[in-house]
This record gives C-alpha cells, structure tokens and sequence, in this order.
C-alpha cells in the first residue's frame, strides 16, 4: 500500500508538465480574445510569425529555455531561445536493501512541452518579432 502515494505523486507530477498553448490561452482569455482571428488560430496551434508581442509568443510557445540580448546598430534585441521540445519518454528500474529492508522501485516519466515552430525568436526594441531562426529538418 506503500507504492499507491508515490504512484499518484508520479501522476501529478507527469501531469503537470503538460503546459499547452491551449492552457495558457485558457489561463489569458481576455487578452487572446482582442487578437485577430489569425493570430488567435496560430497560437492555439503553437506558432507564431514576424510582427507577434512578447505576450503572443509565449502564449504559443511558453517560456524560453534561454534569453539573451544583442545590441547593434540597429539597437538592442532581446533573443529567445527554445530548444528542442519533443515528447520524451523514459523509465528505470531499480532494487536496493538494507540491513532489514529491501525495496524495489520503478519509476515512469513522460513530458510533453509541445511543438516549437522557431529554435531562436529575436525580439526588436518595440517588443515585436523582428525575425525567427529555425533548425534545419523542423
């Protein structure tokens, strides 16, 4: 009866990972609502495009794995970048004993964070998508 709580913490904790476009649109509706139909059919779907606020792409595409700033002469960009967002799957196994107690234990991980349609978003001075960069083969 030991296992039940952890089984169900495991659960949790897979499913808290689940963050989608379409629950962090949920968690904004009243923002999402006064975009244009287009740019509300491409969020929910996870992409974005040249011209999209900080606040669309990360309703699309969630927080960024790293951000960084650039400054050139054209002035400073901030750059968001996402890495590789595929669902991944992994599970273990294991058995350990002690003096009086032996237990044995296997664990299950399952995260979905959704499809990123750009590797790097760069961002301009007004906080609009200037350009995307992505990886070959996305």
């Amino acid at each position: 009866m030991k296992i039940l709580p952890l089984l169900l913490l495991g659960v949790v904790c897979a499913l808290a990972g689940c963050v989608s476009p379409g629950s962090r649109v949920a968690a904004n509706r009243a923002e999402f609502n006064t975009w244009p139909p287009d740019v509300q059919d491409n969020v929910l779907a996870g992409r974005i495009d040249v011209g999209y606020s900080i606040a669309q792409v990360r309703m699309a595409l969630g927080a960024p794995d790293h951000i960084t700033t650039r400054k050139d002469s054209d002035g400073t960009s901030e750059i968001w970048a996402y890495g590789d967002r595929s669902p991944r799957f992994s599970w273990g196994f294991g058995i350990g004993s002690g003096s009086r107690n032996s237990s044995i234990g296997v664990g299950v991980n399952h995260t979905v964070k959704g499809p990123s349609t750009a590797s790097r978003v760069v961002f301009d001075q007004t906080g609009k998508v200037s350009s995307l960069e992505t990886a070959a083969g996305r």
